[in-house]
């Protein structure tokens, strides 16, 4: 609790880290790589109507053992029977449902507005009361004196949603086939083939946040550490132009993982006039196409994502009497429009396309697949995927503790001369004749 109180729950590992790089274990340069897995909050999963219901259990239970007598005399009698339960085990129609949850709401506004009228001004404190408030004012809303569910399309995005009273900061993220209520750890380490592999950054975000929005703090905190790499591996989530530049410009990184290929029709169909096709003269804000038609409209712009992008407009007198118009564009306005980043974001996004279909590229990227050890060791020997505390930043200092044991017992490892453990292979494989 201390080290929580005094923002300090990254001690341990900072700590850790410090000596490692006095003695020369762990250093600036060379090549690190990054990966994220998911960590599943301390609490129950539950849906929209369990999380009112145990939101309205918890601030009561809470204030009985406070101020038992003001409850006592705020309290109707059917709250006893209604709350009598945890909400596990029922079933209702639609209509049922909707019918409880506002019975619900009701009761917890009613709740809400004695403890506000109250003199103990300090009830409003309580953390089940606090809780309440803040899902109280996510799922209904008052219309002519009555409490209202929010209905779909009426209620914060699943990313800012509370889905647990007793955990304020997990959400709901999702990967693929994988959904989770909780949290997202990063892992940052080193790669070394001499020397021991070390994690030298950890970040705790919430569950829907994405890897994209993770680099950029990962490569801060590098940085602030001094233990910057020459060569960062990251996977396709943490890659976009904007943090290809920016990583060049601002670290001189050379981040290096897949990037999204161009997602035109025209590159898709593989006979096409693609963006990459067209020479792009930004000294005179101009493209030229591949038939050598120079375009006309130059408007610079900002994407809604946040990118400065370029629109580049070609003259419908030069694309309708083009003898390669169906192979470049289907607008009915028959002429041909493109749209690209920013010069530098541009540039640094159409190199690295082509760079990743290099073998060169799929030679030095083999190295970041053991980053994945790394997070199955922790998984294995701390319970990495399981939050034993309940709030982010009490995750946080679970998950910096969790990378300093790590790095003690990898250190352990490499002073005994203990072999690296390689990738498991099934009884089968095993069998496999091996290469001459």
């Amino acid at each position: 609790m201390r080290l929580n109180a005094s923002d300090q729950a990254r001690l341990l590992f900072e700590t850790l880290l410090e000596r490692l790089r006095e003695a020369k274990l762990v250093k600036a340069r060379g090549r690190q790589r990054t990966d994220s897995t998911r960590a599943l909050a301390s609490v129950h999963d539950y849906n929209r109507l369990e999380c009112v219901w145990e939101a309205m259990r918890w601030a009561l239970n809470s204030l009985a053992q406070i101020v038992p007598e003001w409850l006592g005399k705020q309290a109707p009698i059917e709250w006893y029977e209604r709350y009598e339960r945890r909400p596990e085990g029922f079933r209702y129609t639609d209509k049922e449902k909707l019918e409880l949850l506002e019975q619900i709401g009701a009761d917890g506004h009613q709740l809400l507005d004695a403890i506000y009228r109250a003199d103990t001004i300090g009830l409003r404190q309580l953390p089940a009361v606090e809780s309440l408030r803040r899902v109280w004012i996510q799922q209904f809303y008052v219309e002519q004196e009555n409490v209202r569910f929010r209905q779909s399309g009426n209620h914060p995005a699943a990313r800012d949603l509370i889905y647990s009273p007793y955990d304020l900061d997990a959400r709901l993220g999702v990967k693929r086939e994988t959904a989770w209520q909780g949290y997202k750890v990063h892992l940052t380490e080193t790669v070394d083939p001499e020397g021991p592999q070390l994690i030298t950054d950890v970040q705790t975000d919430l569950a829907p946040a994405t890897d994209r929005e993770a680099l950029p703090k990962v490569q801060a905190c590098l940085a602030e550490r001094e233990l910057l790499p020459d060569q960062h591996l990251v996977d396709a989530g943490y890659v976009t132009a904007g943090h290809l530049a920016d990583s060049r410009r601002n670290h001189q990184i050379d981040l290096l993982g897949p990037v999204v290929e161009e997602p035109s029709w025209q590159a898709k169909a593989g006979k096409g006039f693609a963006v990459s096709d067209f020479e792009i003269d930004w000294e005179n804000k101009r493209a030229i196409c591949p038939q050598g038609k120079v375009s006309g409209r130059w408007q610079e712009a900002r994407a809604v994502y946040g990118m400065e992008i370029v629109y580049i407009d070609f003259l419908k007198r030069d694309c309708s009497v083009c003898l390669s118009m169906s192979d470049c564009t289907k607008a009915k306005t028959q002429r041909r429009t493109i749209t690209v980043n920013a010069r530098p974001y541009h540039e640094a996004l159409q190199e690295a396309r082509a760079r990743q279909r290099t073998p060169e590229f799929k030679k030095q990227y083999q190295a970041r697949a053991g980053i994945e050890g790394t997070i199955s060791q922790a998984v294995r020997v701390t319970g990495l995927r399981k939050a034993r505390y309940r709030g982010l930043i009490k995750t946080r200092l679970q998950h910096y503790t969790t990378a300093a044991a790590i790095n003690i017992l990898r250190l352990g490892a490499w002073w005994l001369g203990l072999p690296r453990e390689q990738t498991r292979l099934s009884p089968f494989l095993a069998l496999a004749p091996k290469a001459a």
